[in-house]
């Protein structure tokens, strides 16, 4: 795991918690930012391997 992709999870969290705040639902918010988090960083891993490659 790069170190760029271990910001991937918090990341999202962080960008979830921001909408679900606007939207007045931040713990929503929250799950929904670590969902994408967990989606993307082995989406990211695998874009980053094929690059390299």
């Amino acid at each position: 795991m790069d170190y760029r992709q271990a910001y991937v999870i918090p990341g999202g969290m962080f960008v979830g918690l921001g909408i679900g705040m606007f939207f007045d639902q931040a713990g929503a918010g929250v799950i929904l930012g670590l969902g994408l988090g967990f989606i993307l960083s082995p989406i990211l891993g695998m874009i980053e391997k094929r690059s390299n490659s």
